[in-house]
Parts: C-alpha cells; structure tokens; sequence
C-alpha cells in the first residue's frame, strides 16, 4: 500500500482544531505547520479528508519538492515531474502559485512558468497539450515557493472545502462554512450535542452555523452532497477506495437520523433573511430537522431556550463607517439576553470589532483570533451563569436607553433637555458577569475607582460639575482613562506596549466594562469604549463613525453639544476646563482669539464672560459649525464682532490685521491636513507661531498658550524676549492632576506688560 503525504490547510486560527479532527479521522502522527498540517497514510485516507474534514480548506497531495534558485530551475523542475501519469493530453488543468520569500515571488509569473512546463512537456511528448481551465479543471495543481524551494501538489479537492453546495445565496458578512463549523468545534459543540444539549442561533442569517451544527450532530459528513472533486479525472484515482468511504458516509448518515436527534433551531429578525436561510437548509436536505422562524432578539425571553446547550452566532459587524456605534445597542441587548435567557449555556460570539466586543457587556472564558474573508475577527466564548436566583457578584444595569439627547436624536429634539438627565439609575438585579476568577482578576481596578469615586462625585456635587475623570489608568494593568458625561461613560483604552499579550490586554478591557456598570450605575448602553493609539497630525480629530449622536452636557453654567461615538475625542477637552473658567474671568470687555479653535468651548466662556469682540479660528468646517452650535446652544450668537473664520492659523496670522487683548492658542501636536500649506510640528513651529501672535497682541494683553505633547520644551528664546509664567499646575483640575501632566499651559506677555 502506497503512503502518501498531505498537506491540509485551514483557516487562520483553526490549525489546532484541524489537527484534533486529523487525528480523529484517523491520522497517527499530525505535524502543525502555518496554514496548516502534515499527514501521511494510503490514499483511502487522503479521500476520508475530503469527506470528512469540516475546518479544511483544501487537501494537497505531495508530489515533488523542488530546489528553484530562479525562475529557470522553477520550470525545469516541474517539467521534469511525470504529468501523463496524472493527466490526459486532451484535459485541463489549473494552477495556484504562491511565492513567500521566494526567488519567484511573483505570482502570476510563477504560475505562468508552471503552467508552460507542463503543456511543453506534453507537446513535446504527444504534440497535443493540456488547455487551461481555472474553475472546473481535471487537475488542480498547486505551488507553494519559500526561499529556494518549491513544494509541488494535487488538490484532490479541486476547490475549497467550504464550498459545501448547498449554499448560493448569503447576507452581509457571510461565514465560510468550514470557519462556522472551525468554531463549533472549537466551542465544545460536539460535547454539547452528545450531553444532549441543543443548539441556537438568534442571528442566523444564511443559516450556515445551524447547518453546520446540525450535520454534526447526526454525523453527517460535509463533503457528502458534493459531486464534483478534483480527483474524479485525475489518473491515479482509485474508484474503489473512494466508493467505499463515500459508502461509509452514507450509512453513518443514515444511522444519524435513526438516533436520538438534539434540537436545532435558527432565528432572525429579518423575514427575507429567513427566506433566503430555508433555501439554503433545504438544499442542505435539513427542512424537517432545523426548526428556524422570523424572532427578533428583542422577543427572547426566560424560559424560551432549551434547558441547556450552545449558542452560536455571528452579528453584523457595521463595517460600514457609520453603522458600528448604531450596532452598539444591539450588542448590549445580546448580552443581556444571554443573561436571562440562555442560563447555564455556552456561547460563541464573532465579532471583527473590539468596541463591539466589548459592548456585549461580558467577559469570555476564552478568544480565538481568526479571519472571516478579509476580516480579521475575533470569537467570543462564554460560559453562562446558571440562573438568576444562585448569581452573585457584578450585575449589569438594564435600564432601556433614552429617547431624544440621549439616543441620538437630531438637534431639534435636544434642544432643551430634560429635569431627569440629571438622576442617577440603580443598577438593576440581574445576573452576573464575573466569574470569581474574574472577579479576583479585576479586583485591584475595582478597589481603584471605588475608591475614588467617592472623593471624586462628592468634589464634582460641590464645584457643580456633570463632566470629568473618573480613573486614569490608576493602576497600570488596567490602563484606560475613564470620563463621566454626565449620564454617559467614556472610557479610553490607552494602547499596550507590545510587550503585553493582546489577548490579555483585550481580556482587562472586557473586565473593565463588564465591571463598570454595577460600580457606577450607569446603563451598559450609555458605556462608549474607544482604543487610543498614538496619533499623528490631526488623525485624533478625523472621524471614526458618522452617527451624528450628540447630546448636550453643562459645565460652568453653560451647554455643550458632545459627541461621544464619531471621534477619538469628544467635542470638550475636560482638562481645560480651568483654562476656559480664566478665560471667562479675563474677557469682559476684551477683544478675544482663540486659535486653533476646535468646537469653540473657550469661545463660548469668553463671550459669556463679556467679551467685547472674539475671532474664533479652525481649519474644519465640521468644528466651525460645531462652535456655531455650541454658542447658539448658550443664546449667544457670531455676528461682526464675533467672527468665525475658516482659515489655517498661520495664514490667518500672516494677513489678520486685527488687535487682541486675550489669545488662546492650543495648536495640535502635529498637524499634516491637505488643506495646510505646509506640515505643523509643535517642537519645531512654536516659536514662529508665538511670535506670529504676540504680533496681534496689544501691550497689556495676554496669551495663553497650551499644549498636549507629552515631549515638548518651551524654547528659551520665548522666555527671553517676553515675560512667561508656568500655569500649568494650576491650570489642571483635580481631576486631571497627574504625572506628567496631560497639557501643559503658559501665559506669555510683553515685558512690563
């Protein structure tokens, strides 16, 4: 009996699972290897894969390994292979090439010179060769090249494995069928199904996992409904060894249906998607055994869902720039329905985004990172709490969101909040989130915000505030800042040195969230987590949604429009709060500028203040409009005397002929907008862009200048021509008082002045 070897591939993250499934299938000795494993055995076996395998993507067989110094030894080696001994000179083939690190890296000439070896070959043998047919060939021949070898194969499945036929139509987003079924595997499914437990999926789409779910557990074997292969023409098949384990298959498949069958059930909210889905179980041959009906997520209730089992699904992702923060609710609903409605249940959730992630609102037991498509995604699996009455620990708030400021809603419907924006909600009694080793784990970020939190409210109760910072990555392993928008938390995850495990960072993020509800009382819909990165230019500004979700927040007796989903920040830098409150002092009958002005905060405290005049100055339209709002938002209005001006700073210094009394300039770090003429580096620009200011001050008037780099020197030569006083400490509110300081303010004016 002939040995030969094979390598299976699999999807990114399943290369582990696919090994387990070798062995079940059984291979002896299974070698992991990136993009999959090494086999050998008789060809019988290499058939049984094809069959069998749920996670595989193709099966090769191994027919050469060649050296290929260049592109020359690449042909040469292939032509010198015995390609009659596999294919007819009247037949087609195919070729997939893949160069990594190769002397032929190029993968269309790769491909091409494989190709031409073996028609020469062949017409140079016969005078007839093969034709070229890249979607249903006779032979699929494939080439992986790294350094300077070639490996040479067959695909005997002659396309990929998940395409298991009974698929046509899909969704957004859809799942590879050997990637849902990777996932099932990997989520413990075939444990469940043999212990008895069912299996749901509330967001079934195409219907892919209930399909897949449901094949396995009456041991159907994938490959059984298709009929084409990539050995049925090539020459070394063995018919017989084929018909016997296709022979298997169909009496295990039969015996499936006589044994006691484990409940199957797919739901979706949208009723075209539940048709689509029951044509795709249908021709799965599964109409009678997948129970599957229109049920929105929103209609789950105790008591629906089978005693115990596993559900899997697969959400929409909102790749789309301004679906993610709308999907946000639908989240934070999902994990409040596995809470109450799936006790004692596992549960698989796959996701391509971490904010998303997080909103679910749980900690997993375990990640898996793989790839959907070209998304890079990650899976989610949960073991849930038994039941509400034994819970204990961490609970989540599940107060419904509010309607108009809160939700979303246009400017119209916020214009004048509500008396109850103001009341805090209790947490509401339901079951836990944390596990004790959870609990254990986030134990030190608990004890951390609980105990300031209650320096911190009762400070903000006294001076009035509604916005500041709870937590600043107080305690290093947790290292997120967290702000208080009144009824709202913004939580900024700050991003790990690459030291620190991203499983594990990711997993102190689900702890942080899942936690901060029962700490705060805030609704786990109103908790916005972003990931902070370092920031080049103005990308801090650059949108990340478009949700046009604003609402409006108080701060010294005024009203701000916020917006805590679109951007990295939120409209109201809140360290400058101290800084706006000297403003407002300083401005009665002032002439004020303030310069790269962001959504015109300081503007408003200046005119609030009395300011006799203002010229408010941004690049962005969006931030002009947004301080036009702010100041209509607080009955004060731009005109002739309070201008706002689009315009590049440095620009609008150079022509502005204007005289100030009070100037507020915080330029951004670095700056490399289209629509600057050059690029604005704070280290390098300030001197030039103070002098440029002070220009327009009068004698007696001051500036305030500020920035946020954590590397910046004042340079001597402004100390050395005007009057400087350090204000920074002074300047940071308690709330923002840390080392090293998150702004750093100076107020410069003209000696004797």
């Amino acid at each position: 009996m002939t040995v030969h070897s094979f390598f299976v591939t699999a999807p990114r993250g399943l290369v582990d699972v696919l090994a387990q499934e070798l062995r079940t299938l059984g291979a002896r000795v299974v070698r992991t290897e990136p993009g999959g494993c090494r086999v050998r055995g008789p060809l019988s076996f290499g058939y049984r894969i094809c069959l069998w395998s749920r996670v595989a993507n193709r099966v090769l067989l191994h027919l050469a390994d060649l050296a290929v110094p260049d592109a020359d030894a690449l042909y040469e080696g292939v032509r010198a292979i015995a390609w009659e001994e596999h294919l007819s000179p009247d037949g087609t083939l195919a070729v997939d090439y893949l160069g990594v690190r190769a002397a032929v890296d190029h993968d269309r000439f790769g491909m091409q010179r494989v190709k031409d070896a073996i028609v020469d070959r062949f017409r140079d043998r016969t005078g007839r060769r093969p034709s070229v047919d890249p979607k249903r060939p006779d032979l699929r021949i494939n080439a992986f090249a790294r350094g300077g070898g070639c490996s040479v194969a067959i695909d005997l499945g002659g396309e990929s494995l998940h395409r298991r036929g009974y698929r046509r139509e899909h969704g957004a987003a859809p799942l590879k069928e050997n990637l849902a079924a990777g996932l099932l595997q990997w989520g413990g499914w075939p444990q469940v199904a043999a212990g008895g437990g069912a299996f749901v999926d509330p967001m079934a789409g195409a219907a892919t996992l209930a399909i897949e779910a449901a094949w396995m557990a009456d041991d159907v074997a994938p490959g059984l409904r298709r009929s084409q292969w990539g050995f049925s023409a090539w020459h070394g098949h063995d018919a017989a060894a084929w018909a016997e384990v296709r022979r298997e298959a169909l009496e295990r498949a039969v015996a499936g249906t006589r044994s006691p069958r484990v409940e199957i059930q797919a739901y979706d909210g949208d009723a075209d998607i539940v048709r689509l889905a029951r044509t795709n179980i249908a021709r799965a041959g599964l109409s009678d055994r997948i129970l599957l009906d229109v049920r929105p997520l929103r209609q789950w209730k105790p008591g629906d869902a089978p005693p115990q089992g596993l559900l899997a699904l697969n959400p929409p992702y909102g790749e789309r720039l301004g679906d993610k923060a709308d999907l946000r609710g639908l989240y934070g609903r999902l994990g409040r329905t596995l809470l109450r409605c799936f006790p004692d249940w596992r549960a698989l959730v796959l996701t391509s985004d971490d904010a998303l992630r997080h909103a679910v609102g749980l900690v997993p037991e375990q990640t898996l990172a793989v790839d959907n498509g070209p998304l890079p995604c990650t899976v989610l699996r949960y073991t849930l709490p038994p039941s509400l009455e034994t819970a204990s620990g961490p609970a989540l708030a599940s107060s419904p969101t509010k309607a108009g400021a809160e939700a979303g809603a246009g400017p119209e419907a916020q214009a004048k909040p509500r008396p109850e924006a103001q009341a805090k909600p209790a947490p509401s009694p339901v079951p836990p989130r944390l596990s004790e080793a959870d609990r254990h784990e986030v134990a030190p970020f608990v004890n951390r915000l609980r105990k300031g939190l209650r320096t911190r409210e009762r400070w903000a109760e006294r001076e009035g505030v509604t916005c500041f910072r709870l937590y600043d990555a107080d305690v290093p392993e947790f290292n997120v800042a967290i702000d208080r928008y009144e009824r709202w938390l913004h939580v900024q995850e700050y991003e790990a040195p690459s030291r620190v495990d991203p499983e594990r960072a990711a997993r102190r993020i689900d702890l942080v969230i899942a936690s901060l509800p029962e700490l705060t009382g805030v609704d786990p819909e109103h908790v916005v987590l972003k990931r902070r990165r370092r920031q080049r230019g103005r990308e801090q500004y650059r949108p990340l949604a478009l949700t046009g979700h604003r609402m409006q927040v108080k701060e010294g007796g005024h009203r701000f429009w916020v917006n805590l989903h679109d951007y990295l920040d939120t409209g109201l830098f809140l360290d400058h709060r101290t800084t706006r409150r000297w403003i407002e002092q300083r401005a009665r009958g002032k002439r004020f500028l303030n310069l790269f002005a962001y959504t015109g905060s300081a503007t408003v405290h200046a005119m609030a203040g009395g300011a006799e005049a203002s010229t408010t100055v941004d690049l962005s339209n969006t931030y002009l409009d947004w301080a036009q709002a702010n100041l209509e938002l607080n009955g004060l209005e731009p005109g002739a005397r309070h201008r706002l001006v689009r315009a590049d700073v440095r620009r609008f210094l150079e022509e502005d002929r204007g005289t100030y009394d009070l100037v507020f300039l915080d330029p951004p770090t670095t700056s490399t907008s289209k629509k600057m003429e050059e690029r604005f580096e704070v280290g390098r620009d300030h001197v030039a862009l103070i002098e440029a200011t002070m220009a327009r001050v009068v004698p007696g008037g001051e500036l305030l200048f500020s920035t946020n780099s954590r590397r910046f020197v004042l340079d001597a030569r402004v100390s050395e021509r005007w009057a400087v006083e350090d204000l920074t400490f002074d300047s940071l509110p308690p709330d923002f008082r840390r080392e090293p300081p998150i702004h750093r303010l100076w107020r410069i004016t003209a000696r004797g002045g």
